[in-house]
């Protein structure tokens, strides 16, 4: 680190020293004659020296508005009272940001740096400029928070100051190199000083020699392919050859995202594997003494076998048994057995083509989640969308347990003009389906929402899925395994359902695909699981609902609009469609804006035919306001109901009275004036 002294600013001093001295007195008043021509004077003109000449560094120089950005930076910074790293962030709309580390339970860390990146461009869309950050001397970015600063920013200038704020070092941040570390000017514009040694101040890396051999790969090839190196998502740089998708470990790089550079990135650490440092095994070998650890834990599992990789059913339900979380129940062949530690263990992927096979990295995480590492909660959470396009979910535990008609408990940390759009009742093991404004479906694995606690904040969705930049949620539901529905229901703002097979929904890529054509402005509003038999109950925001037959509704591809479902009135529209199970879910919970709601028994609600008006189910008075949400209930269940301003009430639903159709319903939760009721989810018991 550099000192940063800012009642003394350092200077490069010139080489060359002009006299400044005086003439003595007498000859103050003196004329000189200076016409006169000097005969050894070449008449040719002399070329002024300058820095380059004289091989002087010349100081870089900041104008006073770069020099008050970092002045306010460092006031904000320093009004940042928690310990640790601490962050702030610059955009160019000129908001500032601040953020610090955080750990929420067993969910990885999001370090301050990416963290305040997040926050500051998903509350302006700006692009990032500045980025301050208070560490320990020993403090270096991680590349996970490299990659963020570069995927939000064109150029932005990275200083990590020392705890006591007199020295910082500027990082220059390229994707190429990655992160590569040059000396900056302090705060007065003044270029720092470079080391005793007179080196230019940059750091040489200390990158390890590459290996004449690749240590796990026997790949022959020609003199002149060049070596890369690449960085996937840990900070650790692997090596490979340019022409081939493997590393010199033995990681396939096959359809995966990767940053690569011809040059050693200098702040990250090399892949020990990859320059042959570890023990020399092969990928075989490594799987056999993995193997062989899980056989030591485990009698049912044998130390020695042909494919050292490959599992029995006795051997997956042995697992299974003995991991420290609950596992859900199923059968018992490979497939059924894979699907269930797929659920339970982070890096374990349900595979149905070859379920009793795994791979290095899946054989890895068994072990881990023996010992009570990597494992999944099945912890019922509420996952929470906000109308800046970010997610977090909250553990249902977290959320006290009260009575209705109170004032709630803050739930989120939201910014000024954010408001929760919708919510969901989830658990981490499910997989989640999100439909979008543009009618296409995402897939993602529920857990990769991150978790934090009561009062956190939440996270940008397109940090979790491949979103483009217009692309917002509309609707989403979570399930244990598509495969066990038969139907996937779309319901639209405009009165628009349709049925589609899941098995249609079946290899979701990374950018998403089709769900839904929809036309117009007509924007999509629910989306459910439906078996065949049941019965749908569509709800309008004026108090409407119908309950008909969902054969009613023939299936459909995923690229049609759908059919009528309803007929609504001038200025009404679709609030949510709800899949009908008279014996699970025999009653209809429907809270209205001003918070007010009723339960009332599905049997109050007589079976019509489709694209009718259908019945009244709640006044819309002035007192109640329009309908937010409905959702198919039972006495014993609990509900979340969440208000714009991010307060929630947690409270059994027997506490809230059965009343007929067309009635005013009970207080849910007391409102402020300038507040309303946004969502409503129901948690089965």
């Amino acid at each position: 680190m550099r000192s940063l002294d800012r009642s003394l600013p350092l200077c490069i001093k010139p080489a060359i020293r002009v006299s400044t001295r005086t003439h003595s007195n007498d000859m103050t008043d003196e004329k000189l004659d200076l016409s006169g021509t000097n005969p050894h004077r070449s008449a040719a003109p002399v070329r002024q020296l300058d820095a380059t000449d004289l091989d002087i560094a010349t100081p870089a120089t900041q104008s006073d508005e770069e020099t008050d950005i970092w002045r306010e930076l460092r006031d904000a910074i320093d009004a940042i009272s928690t310990d640790g790293v601490r962050a702030v962030v610059a955009t160019d709309d000129a908001t500032i940001t601040t953020s610090i580390d955080i750990q929420e339970g067993s969910s990885r860390p999001v370090h301050a740096i990416e963290l305040g990146v997040w926050k500051a461009y998903s509350e302006t869309s700006s692009p990032i400029t500045h980025v301050l950050v208070q560490a320990d001397d020993d403090y270096t970015p991680c590349g996970r928070c490299v990659q963020t600063v570069l995927d939000y920013s064109n150029d932005a200038l990275v200083r990590v100051m020392d705890p006591s704020g007199e020295t910082y070092d500027e990082l220059s941040l390229d994707q190429g190199s990655l992160l590569s570390v040059g000396r900056g000017p302090n705060e007065d514009g003044d270029h720092q000083d470079t080391d005793n040694d007179g080196a230019s101040g940059e750091e040489e890396s200390d990158s390890m020699p590459i290996p004449e051999t690749p240590p796990f790969i026997d790949i022959e090839v020609s003199d002149d392919v060049g070596i890369e190196y690449v960085r996937l998502n840990a900070p650790v740089y692997h090596l490979k050859y340019e022409t081939y998708d493997q590393t010199f470990c033995g990681t396939d790089l096959t359809h995966r995202e990767t940053v690569s550079s011809t040059e050693a990135p200098t702040l990250l650490d090399p892949c020990l594997r990859c320059h042959g440092e570890t023990s020399q095994q092969t990928v075989e070998e490594q799987r056999t003494e993995l193997r062989a650890q899980l056989a030591e834990q485990l009698n049912p599992v044998r130390a020695t076998e042909e494919d050292a990789a490959s599992f029995d059913d006795d051997e997956l339900a042995a697992i299974l048994k003995h991991l420290p979380v609950e596992v859900p129940t199923g059968g018992d062949d490979a497939v059924a057995l894979r699907s269930r530690l797929s659920q339970a263990i982070v890096d374990v992927h349900d595979d149905q083509e070859n379920p009793s096979t795994f791979s290095r990295e899946e054989m890895q995480a068994l072990l881990a989640a023996l010992d009570g590492e990597g494992t999944i909660s099945d912890d019922p959470h509420l996952l929470v969308h906000t109308s800046d396009g970010r997610v977090a979910r909250v553990a249902l535990s977290h959320l006290s347990l009260q009575r209705r008609a109170g004032k709630g408990e803050l739930a989120l940390s939201l910014s000024d003009s954010e408001v929760p759009t919708a919510t969901l009742a989830m658990s981490p093991r499910d997989q989640l389906y999100v439909f979008t404004n543009l009618g296409q479906v995402h897939q993602a694995d529920a857990y990769q929402v991150p978790s934090v606690s009561r009062g956190g904040e939440p996270s940008p969705l397109s940090e979790i899925l491949d979103l483009n930049e217009d692309e917002t949620l509309q609707a989403a539901f979570t399930c244990r395994n598509l495969n066990s529905h038969d139907y996937v229901i779309l319901g639209s703002r405009d009165g628009y359902i349709k049925r589609t097979k899941t098995a249609d929904f079946k290899n979701i890529h990374r950018g998403g695909i089709r769900a839904a054509e929809l036309e117009g402005d007509d924007v999509l509003r629910e989306a459910c699981l439906m078996n065949d038999g049941r019965d749908l109950l569509m709800t309008t925001q004026y108090g409407r609902a119908i309950r008909f037959d969902g054969g009613d509704v023939r299936p459909m591809g995923r690229e049609a609009r759908g059919v009528k479902g309803i007929e609504l009135d001038d200025g009404d529209e679709v609030v949510t469609v709800n899949v009908v199970n008279t014996q699970a879910k025999p009653e209809v919970l429907t809270v209205t804006e001003e918070g007010y709601g009723k339960r009332t028994s599905i049997t109050d609600y007589r079976k019509q035919s489709r694209n009718g008006r259908g019945l009244l189910d709640i006044s819309t008075d002035d007192r109640n306001g329009p309908v937010v949400a409905v959702e198919m209930t039972a006495s014993d269940d609990e509900f979340v109901t969440m208000s714009e301003a991010g307060r929630t009430i947690h409270a059994t639903v027997d506490d809230i009275s059965v009343l007929g159709r067309n009635t005013m319903g009970v207080e849910i939760m007391r409102l402020n004036s300038d507040d309303q009721l946004s969502n409503l989810s129901v948690f089965n018991n």
